[in-house]
């Protein structure tokens, strides 16, 4: 029941090695899975695990919208305004944009009305959705945000801070 490193590591590998492909499809669609495996240091594995059931035409992007509508069934996951926004942001790393968009859509719309509009996380998720725009070339709706986000984050973070800079440098090439 408990989502241990050593069960986050070997659980996939041992599906795929088997090659359990609809088993190791439902094993990286488990919430507890893929919180574990996604972060810095393992991002990617939890992408390669995909490759088999890509070739194999697994839509990934419609499994994670299939997975992101069971897991939110249950209201205290629901109300977790970080989980679009990691899924998404996940999505948007592995190309799938259309499947990303919603969900960092309804992120940034949580964040808001969760957090206010100047939260940090409000700021980050504003900027995810632009980058996404931005991926997409939708240069019309990306410019506004990356504005908001800007100037949200002159005031809050300081125009030196890390984050502002990240956020000035992908606004840069909107001129």
């Amino acid at each position: 029941r408990e989502m241990t490193p050593r069960k986050a590591a070997e659980w996939p590998y041992q599906l795929h090695a088997a090659e359990s492909w609809e088993r190791l499809e439902a094993c990286l669609t488990d919430i507890r899975l893929f919180f574990a495996l996604y972060n810095d240091k393992t991002q990617w594995e939890l992408t390669s695990y995909w490759h088999p059931l890509r070739v194999r035409d697994r839509d990934m992007g419609a499994c994670y919208s299939k997975a992101f509508a069971s897991w939110t069934a249950h209201p205290r996951i629901a109300r977790n305004h970080r989980l679009p926004a990691q899924l998404g942001a996940f999505l948007v790393d592995n190309g799938l944009y259309s499947t990303a968009e919603p969900l960092l859509e309804r992120a940034l719309e949580a964040s808001e009305r969760l957090l206010g509009p100047e939260h940090p996380d409000t700021l980050g998720s504003m900027n995810n959705l632009a980058e996404l725009l931005t991926c997409t070339g939708d240069y019309v709706n990306a410019e506004p945000l990356f504005r908001r986000t800007l100037e949200a984050s002159e005031r809050v973070l300081g125009s030196e801070h890390p984050s502002t800079l990240t956020i000035l440098s992908n606004t840069a090439g909107l001129h």
